[in-house]
């Protein structure tokens, strides 16, 4: 009897698992915080992520990533006369999909 017990618990957390595995996308490498090396896994984790992008994740909506429209962009350096202010518009950026990330903390 309590054999049987231990192989319907065994199964059942078999097939619970079976089910969590299938529901993370394969575009997602879980990282645990507890990992003592969790900004490399991070790290890792992006830069996968980004080579995805490179030739889309439809799942996502993201079917082409190139070019990058950015509507505007505002930059203000410094402050008085001496200051620096340009705006930039309807922007088409190439080479997003190249991205590396070097560090993550």
């Amino acid at each position: 009897m309590q054999s049987k017990y231990v192989y319907l618990v065994g199964a059942t957390v078999a097939a619970l698992s079976m089910v969590v595995l299938t529901l993370q996308p394969y575009y997602v490498n879980q990282c645990s915080r507890d990992d003592p090396e969790v900004n490399t896994c991070l790290m890792k984790s992006a830069n996968r992520l980004a080579r995805l992008l490179q030739a889309g994740i439809p799942e996502l909506g993201f079917e082409d990533i190139e070019p990058v429209n950015v509507d505007e962009i505002n930059i203000q350096l410094g402050g008085g006369e001496d200051g620096y202010r340009a705006t930039f518009t309807n922007i088409e950026a190439y080479g997003v999909s190249n991205l590396t990330f070097t560090n993550v903390r």
